[in-house]
């Protein structure tokens, strides 16, 4: 499946929920002998944990940006199914508090599928998430990270919560 270059971005967007849950989208750095799939997503990754310190360091984060060498260790691998179902939880529902949602749940999902689907099924996922592990990327109390790549596009959503 060839991914329009203009649906990936506005989809993701309509996941966006201002102070929550945040996306970027876009095409991948050129990945080289030296440089792996995993590392360049890991990059665009700490170009969103940029914006988001900026953003948070004056009200929550104590520590700096997680370096794009520690995100790549931070990166749980995930098949499909599991980044459609975090990434509609991430995009629905707080993290600390699951009663307060930003959005439908059902509709949530039915965009995650829409995402996935875009990426192909070539695409490759990950989370900060395994299990009980978060491992934390903004500095704040919690966030929940999922991102993935087809090789030429990626896709990543992440939500910060903090109490």
């Amino acid at each position: 499946m060839t991914l329009p270059a203009d649906e990936l971005g506005p989809l993701l967007d309509t996941r966006s929920s201002e102070y929550r849950v945040y996306v970027r989208a876009g095409r991948l750095r050129r990945v080289g002998e030296t440089r792996t799939v995993m590392r360049a997503v890991a990059e665009e990754v700490h170009s969103l944990v940029l914006t988001l310190h900026e953003e948070y360091r004056h009200r929550y984060a104590t520590d700096g940006p997680t370096p794009a060498e520690q995100i790549e260790l931070s990166l749980y691998p995930k098949d499909p199914d599991e980044a459609i179902a975090l990434m509609g939880r991430f995009a629905s529902r707080d993290l600390l508090f699951s009663e307060f949602t930003f959005m439908d749940p059902t509709e949530a999902q039915s965009i995650a599928e829409s995402i996935v689907r875009l990426l192909g099924p070539e695409a490759r996922w990950w989370s900060n998430t395994d299990g009980s592990i978060s491992e934390g990327l903004v500095g704040c109390t919690l966030d929940g990270l999922v991102v993935g790549t087809n090789g030429d596009r990626f896709a990543a959503l992440i939500q910060v919560a903090d109490d």
